[in-house]
């Protein structure tokens, strides 16, 4: 579970839907994000025909984050999805750009895309 394969280090950040924590995996050593999911789940098919899931499990892309697990919790009816960690992401990176005043280039916005 978890509890024993994670350590929790911080939130990153929450919605209605979801907790994402910044977690290093304990055997590794390995920065990763784990996403609590709000909801719970009555059986493990249930889960795993969430469209996140279905999705992330089929695209292997560099520009796509990386689900690398997904786990039950300890309740049986709570989910976990470990990610590889991203030390930042476009929102971010659309926000700096904008405080200092440099766009985008065309080239740069073709590559994000």
């Amino acid at each position: 579970m978890v509890e024993g394969k994670f350590d929790l280090l911080k939130v990153i950040s929450e919605s209605e839907r979801a907790i994402v924590y910044e977690a290093k995996e304990l055997a590794t050593k390995e920065l990763v994000a784990v996403k609590k999911l709000k909801r719970t789940f009555n059986s493990w098919d249930q889960a795993m025909a969430l469209h996140e899931i279905k999705c992330l499990i089929q695209v292997k892309h560099p520009n796509v984050l990386k689900l690398k697990e997904v786990i039950r919790g300890t309740q049986m009816r709570e989910l976990y999805l470990v990610y590889e960690y991203i030390f930042t992401n476009l929102e971010q990176i659309m926000d700096m750009r904008r405080k200092i005043r440099h766009p985008f280039k065309e080239p740069e916005i073709k590559y994000i895309i």
